[in-house]
């Protein structure tokens, strides 16, 4: 299916994005998900979302986090792209990324 639309080009302003180190992960799911995610939880998956996120870079993949989803997901959202449905179906269209991973419900 191919949909045909305006490509606007989507910032992301996950300053993890600019400092891509494994502490700098953990400070940032712990800055989104604080209390939700204690500490043991943020240790045990800082090292996956690290890793999802170069390889989100690598790729250039935007990933769009619906908001009833795990809170870790948030993690390895872009932070302006969570919310429902039709607000992350919005965003899509705008991205001028190659992939658009939509973690739904």
């Amino acid at each position: 299916m191919h949909i045909a639309c305006r490509q606007v080009p989507m910032e992301s302003s996950s300053a993890v994005t600019n400092d891509l180190t494994l502490e700098s992960v953990k400070e940032e799911i712990y800055s989104r998900n604080s209390p939700t995610l204690t500490p043991i939880d943020i240790e045990a998956h800082a090292s996956t979302v690290h890793r999802i996120l170069e390889l989100k870079r690598k790729h250039d993949v935007v990933i769009l986090g619906h908001n009833y989803m795990e809170p870790l997901v948030f993690g390895i959202s872009e932070r302006n792209e969570q919310g429902d449905s039709l607000a992350l179906s919005m965003s899509a269209v705008q991205t001028d990324s190659q992939y658009i991973i939509f973690n739904g419900v």
